[in-house]
């Protein structure tokens, strides 16, 4: 989901000309959340598209056609509401209400209103309170319903790249070239959310290693990598394994052998790795039969991985004051129940 995030602590006025927004190339749906408390995630097809707050309104402009499920869940339960079977059609407009009244989020609704009934509601909540408008858009690289649009793919394709967690306020780690004279970077897939787009900032790099450690632009709370980098260094025919994004913007996993404990340049801080790899596994981290970090991910030609050594992590971690625990949660689990730990910590990044 592009998220746009427009802040705009506008007036109601902004919202009654919403249905004439609607086109013959897209519609819109708007979620409002004028009674209750606690935040609320607005779900379509079993994927989180944005968290709504008490007085606030969300106008989501999609470009699919056809039938999805929209329906609603308090961020602090486990239970969901009654889907809506909507038909998206381009030039319609939904309007969906949200109501909780506890924090614990067991009374949520999500009820469906027309035109009319909505403008008439928030226009009462907008006259009493300030609210926040927000303006969501539907990420058309993975679209609600699944009829792939013509999209310029080649050019997507090549600003895409892997990150990983390490924790504190927003604090990732990828290869310095995924941003190098990029003026825009987003990260995808941060707390589970799979298409809304955070703003992230370049922080330190050590350009000499193609290392980077970026931080969300709203500084949000992430986990640290659940792995310990190793201390010792690989070596030529040990396994390894390399779990990052694919083309289509999923989780993959790819396994090779050391095939070079130097890099095809002859270089001490790379090691060589041979494997098929997509263009999105750029910085993804490469880890043992244990679980622990050896290497991330430079960049790969021709059967054959460049993966910068872990050795050289700590000093950029020192100098961005990024501290990680030494104990490493993936050792003793079988490659299956790593694969699924480390999926939460590995987002996916774009570039322009």
């Amino acid at each position: 989901m592009k998220r746009i995030a427009v802040f705009f602590c506008l007036l109601l006025s902004a919202l009654s000309f919403v249905s004439a927004q609607a086109s013959k190339d897209f519609g819109v749906i708007v979620v409002y959340f004028i009674q209750g408390s606690g935040r609320v995630d607005v779900k379509i097809n079993k994927d989180i598209v944005f968290t709504i707050g008490k007085e606030s309104v969300y106008q989501l402009k999609y470009y699919s056609e056809g039938k999805v499920n929209i329906y609603a869940r308090h961020r602090t339960m486990d239970e969901e509401t009654d889907s809506y079977a909507i038909n998206l059609k381009h030039g319609d407009t939904f309007f969906f209400r949200v109501k909780s009244t506890t924090l614990t989020g067991s009374d949520v609704e999500l009820i469906q209103k027309t035109s009319e009934e909505a403008n008439a509601e928030i226009e009462e909540a907008g006259g009493e309170e300030e609210l926040y408008y927000y303006d969501e858009e539907e990420d058309t690289e993975d679209p609600f319903v699944h009829k792939r649009r013509e999209q310029t793919t080649q050019k997507a394709a090549n600003n895409k790249g892997t990150v990983i967690s390490l924790g504190g306020e927003g604090f990732l780690l990828t290869s310095f070239n995924q941003v190098n004279n990029k003026s825009k970077i987003h990260i995808k897939g941060v707390k589970g959310y799979k298409h809304a787009l955070f703003p992230a900032l370049a922080g330190k790099a050590d350009t000499a290693n193609d290392l980077v450690i970026l931080q969300l632009a709203d500084k949000v709370i992430v986990d640290s990598i659940p792995f310990a980098t190793r201390k010792t260094p690989v070596e030529t025919g040990e396994k390894v394994y390399l779990v990052g994004y694919g083309d289509l913007g999923e989780i993959k996993l790819a396994e090779g052998l050391v095939a070079a404990t130097v890099g095809t340049g002859g270089e001490d801080n790379m090691f060589q790795v041979s494997m098929e790899l997509e263009k999105p596994y750029n910085g993804a981290p490469v880890i043992d039969k244990d679980g622990y970090l050896v290497g991330i991910l430079s960049k790969g030609k021709k059967g054959t991985a460049s993966i910068i050594k872990s050795t050289h992590l700590e000093e950029l971690f020192a100098k961005s004051g990024v501290i990680l625990g030494s104990k490493n949660r993936l050792a003793g689990k079988t490659l299956v129940e790593q694969v699924k730990i480390l999926e939460r910590y590995i987002y996916l990044i774009e570039t322009e």
